[in-house]
Protein backbone atom coordinates (compact mmCIF):
# COMPACT_ATOMS: atom_id res chain seq x y z
CA UNK A 1 0.00 0.00 0.00
CA UNK A 2 1.50 3.32 -1.06
CA UNK A 3 1.07 6.15 1.43
CA UNK A 4 1.50 9.84 0.72
CA UNK A 5 3.26 11.05 3.85
CA UNK A 6 4.95 14.11 2.43
CA UNK A 7 3.14 17.37 3.06
CA UNK A 8 3.68 20.84 1.65
CA UNK A 9 4.92 24.01 3.28
CA UNK A 10 1.51 25.49 2.60
CA UNK A 11 0.31 23.68 5.72
CA UNK A 12 2.52 25.98 7.78
CA UNK A 13 0.58 29.10 6.86
CA UNK A 14 -1.10 29.14 10.28
CA UNK A 15 2.22 29.38 12.15
CA UNK A 16 3.14 32.39 14.24
CA UNK A 17 5.27 34.95 12.45
CA UNK A 18 8.72 35.87 13.75
CA UNK A 19 7.29 39.17 15.03
CA UNK A 20 4.54 37.41 16.95
CA UNK A 21 7.07 35.10 18.57
CA UNK A 22 8.85 38.14 20.02
CA UNK A 23 5.86 38.96 22.19
CA UNK A 24 7.77 37.25 24.97
CA UNK A 25 11.51 36.91 25.35
CA UNK A 26 12.81 33.34 25.48
CA UNK A 27 16.56 33.83 25.81
CA UNK A 28 16.68 35.39 29.33
CA UNK A 29 18.41 38.50 27.88
CA UNK A 30 15.94 40.69 29.77
CA UNK A 31 16.42 38.81 33.00
CA UNK A 32 13.30 37.53 34.74
CA UNK A 33 11.04 40.18 33.20
CA UNK A 34 8.75 37.63 31.57
CA UNK A 35 9.64 34.60 33.66
CA UNK A 36 8.98 33.42 37.20
CA UNK A 37 10.19 30.64 39.45
CA UNK A 38 6.96 28.72 40.14
CA UNK A 39 8.48 26.59 42.92
CA UNK A 40 11.15 28.58 44.79
CA UNK A 41 11.14 25.99 47.59
CA UNK A 42 12.16 23.27 45.09
CA UNK A 43 14.80 25.02 42.99
CA UNK A 44 16.95 28.10 43.30
CA UNK A 45 17.25 30.08 40.07
CA UNK A 46 19.80 32.56 38.81
CA UNK A 47 20.47 34.31 35.50
CA UNK A 48 23.90 35.10 34.09
CA UNK A 49 25.07 35.84 30.53
CA UNK A 50 21.70 34.88 29.06
CA UNK A 51 21.68 31.50 30.83
CA UNK A 52 19.38 30.13 33.49
CA UNK A 53 20.94 28.12 36.32
CA UNK A 54 18.60 25.99 38.43
CA UNK A 55 19.88 24.33 41.63
CA UNK A 56 17.89 21.51 43.21
CA UNK A 57 16.90 22.15 46.84
CA UNK A 58 14.76 19.04 47.55
CA UNK A 59 14.99 15.30 46.88
CA UNK A 60 11.32 14.87 46.02
CA UNK A 61 8.02 16.73 45.68
CA UNK A 62 6.89 19.19 43.03
CA UNK A 63 9.02 19.55 39.94
CA UNK A 64 10.89 22.84 39.77
CA UNK A 65 9.63 25.15 37.05
CA UNK A 66 10.80 28.42 35.50
CA UNK A 67 7.75 29.49 33.50
CA UNK A 68 6.49 32.05 31.01
CA UNK A 69 2.89 32.51 29.79
CA UNK A 70 1.54 34.06 26.60
CA UNK A 71 -1.24 33.88 24.05
CA UNK A 72 -1.19 31.10 21.47
CA UNK A 73 -2.44 31.00 17.91
CA UNK A 74 -4.67 27.91 17.50
CA UNK A 75 -3.49 25.04 15.30
CA UNK A 76 0.10 26.19 15.06
CA UNK A 77 3.03 23.82 14.68
CA UNK A 78 5.90 24.88 16.94
CA UNK A 79 9.17 23.62 18.37
CA UNK A 80 10.41 24.67 21.83
CA UNK A 81 14.15 24.01 22.21
CA UNK A 82 17.07 24.66 24.54
CA UNK A 83 20.63 23.64 25.25
CA UNK A 84 20.70 21.90 28.61
CA UNK A 85 23.76 21.14 30.72
CA UNK A 86 23.08 18.95 33.74
CA UNK A 87 25.21 17.67 36.62
CA UNK A 88 22.97 14.62 36.91
CA UNK A 89 21.17 12.69 34.17
CA UNK A 90 17.41 12.41 34.03
CA UNK A 91 16.38 15.47 36.06
CA UNK A 92 15.94 18.21 33.44
CA UNK A 93 13.40 18.58 30.65
CA UNK A 94 11.25 21.06 28.73
CA UNK A 95 7.51 21.34 29.30
CA UNK A 96 4.68 23.03 27.39
CA UNK A 97 1.20 23.51 28.81
CA UNK A 98 -1.74 24.29 26.52
CA UNK A 99 -4.91 25.99 27.74
CA UNK A 100 -8.35 26.78 26.33
CA UNK A 101 -10.68 29.15 28.19
CA UNK A 102 -8.28 29.03 31.17
CA UNK A 103 -8.45 25.24 31.40
CA UNK A 104 -5.33 23.13 30.80
CA UNK A 105 -5.96 20.36 28.27
CA UNK A 106 -2.41 19.16 27.56
CA UNK A 107 0.93 19.06 29.32
CA UNK A 108 3.73 17.95 26.97
CA UNK A 109 7.28 17.00 27.95
CA UNK A 110 10.53 16.63 26.06
CA UNK A 111 12.86 13.71 26.86
CA UNK A 112 14.95 14.20 29.99
CA UNK A 113 18.50 15.40 29.48
CA UNK A 114 21.36 12.99 30.08
CA UNK A 115 24.37 14.21 32.01
CA UNK A 116 26.57 16.79 30.32
CA UNK A 117 25.38 19.04 27.51
CA UNK A 118 22.37 18.12 25.36
CA UNK A 119 20.06 19.84 22.90
CA UNK A 120 16.43 19.23 23.88
CA UNK A 121 13.50 19.84 21.53
CA UNK A 122 9.77 19.59 22.11
CA UNK A 123 7.60 19.55 18.99
CA UNK A 124 3.88 20.25 19.35
CA UNK A 125 0.73 21.56 17.75
CA UNK A 126 -1.20 24.17 19.75
CA UNK A 127 -4.51 22.60 18.68
CA UNK A 128 -7.45 24.52 20.14
CA UNK A 129 -5.30 26.41 22.65
CA UNK A 130 -5.77 30.13 23.15
CA UNK A 131 -2.98 30.37 25.73
CA UNK A 132 0.17 28.46 26.52
CA UNK A 133 3.08 28.25 28.93
CA UNK A 134 6.68 27.22 28.27
CA UNK A 135 8.67 25.83 31.18
CA UNK A 136 12.23 24.84 31.99
CA UNK A 137 11.78 22.03 34.49
CA UNK A 138 13.81 20.04 37.00
CA UNK A 139 12.68 16.81 38.65
CA UNK A 140 13.86 16.42 42.26
CA UNK A 141 15.13 12.94 43.05
CA UNK A 142 17.41 11.13 45.48
CA UNK A 143 20.96 12.41 45.21
CA UNK A 144 19.96 15.50 43.24
CA UNK A 145 20.12 18.08 46.04
CA UNK A 146 22.77 20.64 45.17
CA UNK A 147 22.95 19.50 41.55
CA UNK A 148 22.80 22.18 38.87
CA UNK A 149 21.06 22.45 35.51
CA UNK A 150 21.80 25.25 33.04
CA UNK A 151 19.33 26.17 30.29
CA UNK A 152 20.48 28.37 27.41
CA UNK A 153 19.67 29.29 23.81
CA UNK A 154 15.93 28.90 24.30
CA UNK A 155 13.83 29.24 21.18
CA UNK A 156 10.19 28.90 20.19
CA UNK A 157 9.87 28.69 16.42
CA UNK A 158 7.53 27.50 13.69
CA UNK A 159 8.07 23.80 13.07
CA UNK A 160 8.83 22.83 9.48
CA UNK A 161 9.92 19.24 10.16
CA UNK A 162 8.07 16.06 9.34
CA UNK A 163 7.60 13.87 12.39
CA UNK A 164 7.42 10.22 13.36
CA UNK A 165 5.72 9.59 16.70
CA UNK A 166 6.20 6.24 18.42
CA UNK A 167 3.90 4.61 21.00
CA UNK A 168 5.19 1.46 22.63
CA UNK A 169 6.81 -0.35 25.55
CA UNK A 170 10.29 -0.89 27.02
CA UNK A 171 11.63 -2.60 23.88
CA UNK A 172 11.01 0.70 22.07
CA UNK A 173 11.56 3.43 24.70
CA UNK A 174 14.44 5.88 25.04
CA UNK A 175 16.83 4.57 27.67
CA UNK A 176 19.00 7.44 28.92
CA UNK A 177 20.25 5.92 32.14
CA UNK A 178 23.71 4.43 32.62
CA UNK A 179 24.43 1.20 30.78
CA UNK A 180 24.09 -0.18 27.29
CA UNK A 181 20.33 -0.83 27.27
CA UNK A 182 18.36 0.78 24.44
CA UNK A 183 14.98 0.67 22.72
CA UNK A 184 14.77 0.61 18.96
CA UNK A 185 12.79 3.87 18.97
CA UNK A 186 15.75 5.85 20.27
CA UNK A 187 17.95 4.53 17.44
CA UNK A 188 15.55 5.29 14.59
CA UNK A 189 16.58 8.94 14.17
CA UNK A 190 20.01 8.02 12.77
CA UNK A 191 18.31 6.26 9.83
CA UNK A 192 16.08 9.23 8.94
CA UNK A 193 16.84 12.23 6.71
CA UNK A 194 17.52 15.60 8.37
CA UNK A 195 13.99 16.93 7.80
CA UNK A 196 12.35 14.02 9.68
CA UNK A 197 12.22 14.12 13.48
CA UNK A 198 11.52 11.04 15.63
CA UNK A 199 9.50 11.71 18.80
CA UNK A 200 9.60 8.54 20.86
CA UNK A 201 6.83 8.46 23.49
CA UNK A 202 7.19 4.75 24.28
CA UNK A 203 7.42 3.94 28.01
CA UNK A 204 8.49 0.73 29.71
CA UNK A 205 5.85 -1.52 31.24
CA UNK A 206 2.97 -0.14 29.18
CA UNK A 207 0.35 -2.00 27.22
CA UNK A 208 -2.31 -0.71 24.84
CA UNK A 209 -4.68 -0.53 27.81
CA UNK A 210 -2.39 1.31 30.24
CA UNK A 211 -1.06 3.66 27.55
CA UNK A 212 -4.63 4.90 27.16
CA UNK A 213 -5.55 4.81 30.86
CA UNK A 214 -2.52 6.91 31.79
CA UNK A 215 -3.48 9.46 29.09
CA UNK A 216 -0.21 8.90 27.26
CA UNK A 217 -2.10 8.31 24.02
CA UNK A 218 -4.03 11.52 24.63
CA UNK A 219 -0.75 13.44 24.92
CA UNK A 220 0.53 11.91 21.69
CA UNK A 221 -2.61 13.03 19.87
CA UNK A 222 -2.23 16.52 21.32
CA UNK A 223 1.12 16.82 19.50
CA UNK A 224 -0.02 15.22 16.24
CA UNK A 225 -0.44 17.33 13.12
CA UNK A 226 -1.88 16.39 9.71
CA UNK A 227 0.67 14.42 7.74
CA UNK A 228 2.59 13.13 10.76
CA UNK A 229 3.33 9.42 11.05
CA UNK A 230 2.61 7.25 14.11
CA UNK A 231 4.35 3.90 14.72
CA UNK A 232 2.71 1.60 17.28
CA UNK A 233 4.22 -1.49 18.95
CA UNK A 234 2.67 -3.18 21.99
CA UNK A 235 2.15 -6.77 23.11
CA UNK A 236 4.76 -7.66 25.72
CA UNK A 237 2.73 -6.24 28.60
CA UNK A 238 -0.74 -6.77 27.10
CA UNK A 239 -0.27 -10.51 27.68
CA UNK A 240 0.23 -10.18 31.46
CA UNK A 241 -2.95 -11.73 32.91
CA UNK A 242 -1.77 -11.08 36.49
CA UNK A 243 -1.80 -7.33 35.80
CA UNK A 244 -5.43 -6.33 35.14
CA UNK A 245 -4.50 -2.69 34.59
CA UNK A 246 -2.42 -3.81 31.60
CA UNK A 247 -3.93 -7.07 30.36
CA UNK A 248 -5.57 -6.91 26.93
CA UNK A 249 -6.32 -10.31 25.33
CA UNK A 250 -4.89 -10.79 21.85
CA UNK A 251 -8.26 -11.91 20.48
CA UNK A 252 -10.19 -9.15 22.25
CA UNK A 253 -9.41 -5.70 23.66
CA UNK A 254 -5.85 -5.66 22.27
CA UNK A 255 -7.28 -5.52 18.76
CA UNK A 256 -9.92 -3.00 19.82
CA UNK A 257 -7.27 -0.65 21.22
CA UNK A 258 -5.21 -0.93 18.03
CA UNK A 259 -8.29 -0.09 15.97
CA UNK A 260 -8.95 2.89 18.21
CA UNK A 261 -5.38 4.12 17.70
CA UNK A 262 -5.77 3.81 13.94
CA UNK A 263 -9.09 5.68 13.92
CA UNK A 264 -7.75 8.47 16.16
CA UNK A 265 -4.71 9.09 13.95
CA UNK A 266 -6.72 9.02 10.73
CA UNK A 267 -9.29 11.41 12.20
CA UNK A 268 -6.42 13.88 12.62
CA UNK A 269 -5.24 13.21 9.04
CA UNK A 270 -2.07 11.45 10.18
CA UNK A 271 -0.58 8.21 8.88
CA UNK A 272 -0.31 5.12 11.07
CA UNK A 273 1.79 1.96 10.85
CA UNK A 274 1.45 -1.03 13.19
CA UNK A 275 4.46 -3.07 14.31
CA UNK A 276 4.25 -6.62 15.61
CA UNK A 277 6.04 -7.02 18.98
CA UNK A 278 9.71 -8.02 18.84
CA UNK A 279 10.66 -11.58 19.82
CA UNK A 280 12.30 -12.50 23.12
CA UNK A 281 15.67 -14.26 23.11
CA UNK A 282 14.35 -17.62 24.31
CA UNK A 283 15.29 -20.68 22.29
CA UNK A 284 14.11 -24.26 21.97
CA UNK A 285 17.20 -25.76 20.43
CA UNK A 286 18.08 -23.63 17.40
CA UNK A 287 14.59 -22.14 17.08
CA UNK A 288 13.14 -19.12 18.86
CA UNK A 289 10.26 -20.03 21.13
CA UNK A 290 7.03 -18.06 20.61
CA UNK A 291 6.49 -16.41 24.00
CA UNK A 292 4.08 -13.82 22.57
CA UNK A 293 1.22 -16.16 21.71
CA UNK A 294 -1.35 -14.68 19.35
CA UNK A 295 -0.24 -11.04 19.66
CA UNK A 296 1.86 -10.83 16.47
CA UNK A 297 -0.93 -12.43 14.45
CA UNK A 298 -3.49 -10.09 16.06
CA UNK A 299 -1.51 -7.10 14.73
CA UNK A 300 -1.44 -8.60 11.25
CA UNK A 301 -5.19 -9.23 11.43
CA UNK A 302 -5.99 -5.65 12.46
CA UNK A 303 -3.73 -4.36 9.72
CA UNK A 304 -5.53 -6.44 7.10
CA UNK A 305 -9.00 -5.49 8.38
CA UNK A 306 -8.29 -1.74 8.50
CA UNK A 307 -5.99 -1.40 5.51
CA UNK A 308 -3.13 -0.35 7.77
CA UNK A 309 0.51 -1.09 6.89
CA UNK A 310 2.23 -3.55 9.24
CA UNK A 311 5.96 -3.86 9.91
CA UNK A 312 6.47 -7.46 11.03
CA UNK A 313 9.17 -6.99 13.66
CA UNK A 314 8.31 -10.32 15.26
CA UNK A 315 9.28 -12.34 12.20
CA UNK A 316 12.22 -10.04 11.51
CA UNK A 317 13.66 -10.47 15.02
CA UNK A 318 13.02 -14.23 15.00
CA UNK A 319 14.97 -14.46 11.76
CA UNK A 320 17.83 -12.34 13.15
CA UNK A 321 18.03 -14.32 16.41
CA UNK A 322 18.04 -17.67 14.64
CA UNK A 323 20.70 -16.43 12.23
CA UNK A 324 22.91 -15.45 15.18
CA UNK A 325 22.05 -18.60 17.14
CA UNK A 326 21.31 -19.20 20.84
CA UNK A 327 24.73 -18.06 22.09
CA UNK A 328 25.89 -15.34 19.68
CA UNK A 329 22.48 -13.62 19.77
CA UNK A 330 23.39 -12.52 23.31
CA UNK A 331 25.51 -9.86 21.60
CA UNK A 332 22.25 -8.03 20.75
CA UNK A 333 20.78 -7.94 24.27
CA UNK A 334 21.28 -5.98 27.44
CA UNK A 335 23.22 -7.38 30.40
CA UNK A 336 22.19 -6.11 33.85
CA UNK A 337 24.67 -4.48 36.26
CA UNK A 338 24.60 -7.82 38.11
CA UNK A 339 25.79 -9.45 34.86
CA UNK A 340 22.48 -11.21 34.32
CA UNK A 341 21.45 -11.66 30.67
CA UNK A 342 18.25 -9.85 29.71
CA UNK A 343 16.29 -11.82 27.14
CA UNK A 344 13.76 -9.07 26.34
CA UNK A 345 15.60 -5.75 26.14
CA UNK A 346 18.21 -4.85 23.56
CA UNK A 347 21.60 -3.27 23.92
CA UNK A 348 22.49 -0.47 21.53
CA UNK A 349 23.63 -2.88 18.83
CA UNK A 350 20.40 -4.86 18.97
CA UNK A 351 18.22 -1.75 19.09
CA UNK A 352 20.04 -0.34 16.07
CA UNK A 353 19.52 -3.58 14.16
CA UNK A 354 15.75 -3.41 14.77
CA UNK A 355 15.61 0.33 13.99
CA UNK A 356 17.34 -0.41 10.71
CA UNK A 357 14.60 -2.93 9.87
CA UNK A 358 11.94 -0.33 10.68
CA UNK A 359 13.68 2.22 8.44
CA UNK A 360 13.98 -0.33 5.62
CA UNK A 361 10.27 -1.15 5.87
CA UNK A 362 9.29 2.54 5.92
CA UNK A 363 11.32 3.15 2.79
CA UNK A 364 9.70 0.13 1.13
CA UNK A 365 6.26 1.54 1.97
CA UNK A 366 7.37 4.96 0.67
CA UNK A 367 7.19 6.51 4.11
CA UNK A 368 10.12 8.51 5.62
CA UNK A 369 13.15 6.82 4.14
CA UNK A 370 16.60 6.20 5.63
CA UNK A 371 19.65 7.90 4.22
CA UNK A 372 21.24 6.23 1.24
Amino acid sequence: MKLNWLFSLAMLSGCLTAAELKVRNLDFSEGEKHWRNAYPDVVQTGLEDGKLKMTVLKEKGSHGAFVQYFAAAPHTKLVFSADVESDQPGIAYLNVKLNKDKQEFASLNSPTAPGGRQRLELFFDTGDADAMAVLCRVQPMAGAVGKNVVFSNLALKPDTTRKIFIAGDSTVENWNRAGDRAGWGQMLQKFCPPDVRVINLAVGGRSTRSFVAEKRWEKLLAQLSPGDLVLIQFGHNDQKKDSPERYAPADGSYQEYLKRFIADVRERRGEVVLCTPVARRIFDGAKVRNTLGGYPEAVRKVGAETGTPVIDLYNATVAALEKYGPEKSAELFYVTPEQQPDRTHFNRAGAELVAGEVARALKEKQLPAPRE
